[in-house]
């Protein structure tokens, strides 16, 4: 990928994608527990706010390399767009996930640069 963000950013998708399509893939274990436990003091969601929170940031900082005019909301629509990949890629096989991810991920990529 060398220095190119938007190589990497769309390299996560990509590489979820497949992970997601996949036939033995049962779904993302950080949206699982946040569903499941419905306590919102539990334990548990300082883990997966934890996990959110590295992606975001991860997000963020590709998104500011490449000169994104809001980088910090492109990465909330990543991280968003992410969770619905893996969550449909779970409910929904054989469906076109991994594509539809691709090419919304590009939008958001794409909108924000001059």
């Amino acid at each position: 990928m060398g220095e190119d963000p938007r190589a990497r950013l769309l390299a996560v998708v990509d590489r979820l994608g497949a992970i997601a399509s996949a036939p033995d893939f049962h779904g993302c274990r950080y949206l699982a527990a946040d569903l499941a436990l419905s306590d919102p003091a539990h334990p548990g969601h300082e883990v997966t706010r934890a996990y959110r929170n590295t992606v975001h940031g991860l997000f963020r900082d590709e998104f500011a390399a490449l000169g994104h005019v809001r980088p910090e909301f492109a990465a909330d629509q990543l991280l968003i767009l992410v969770d619905g990949l893996l969550a449909a890629g779970a409910t929904r096989p054989g469906t076109r996930t991994a594509a539809a991810s691709r090419e919304l991920a590009e939008h958001i990529i794409d909108s924000g640069l001059s």
